[in-house]
């Protein structure tokens, strides 16, 4: 008897380690990241922005507010003067314009964490980091990004 309640109890737990192992298996064969259009409306510092999808001059009511955080890459903060600068600067080119990005998370703070590029192959980060007005934090790189 108490062999078969064992059998049974094995049985039921292999089944839920098979669907739990399936569903892994399906998020990572269906969560491929596409890169989307976005319209940059406010920098919040050198690497926090706000962005809206689905922008259109004809009905901006459409879009959708996203907060980004510009993946790996961390600029001075507000209230110091390499902050403020970092913050003009990347202000200067990208308020107003179009980018395109690449989502990967969420971070703890509720952003968007995204690669951002603002033209084709030329990504903000590298930008930021070739200027001196950001570092890359290699701890929080994903492989393979």
């Amino acid at each position: 008897m108490i062999k078969r309640i064992f059998q049974c109890i094995r049985g039921f737990w292999m089944r839920k380690l098979n669907a739990g192992v399936l569903s892994v298996l399906l998020l990572l064969i269906f969560a491929v990241v596409y890169p989307w259009k976005g319209h940059v409306t406010y920098v919040v510092d050198g690497d926090t922005y706000y962005v809206l999808s689905n922008y259109s001059d004809n009905d901006p009511a459409a879009a959708v507010k996203y907060k980004i955080r510009l993946y790996l890459m961390n600029c001075p903060e507000m209230g110091t003067p390499e902050g403020l600068e970092a913050k003009i600067w990347v202000s200067n080119l990208i308020t107003g314009k179009d980018v395109e990005l690449e989502s990967l998370y969420l971070d703890k703070y509720g952003r968007t964490v995204a690669i951002v590029w603002i033209a084709s192959n030329v990504s903000l980060g590298d930008l930021i980091t070739n200027n001196g007005l950001g570092v890359v934090m290699e701890q929080y790189k994903i492989k393979g990004k």
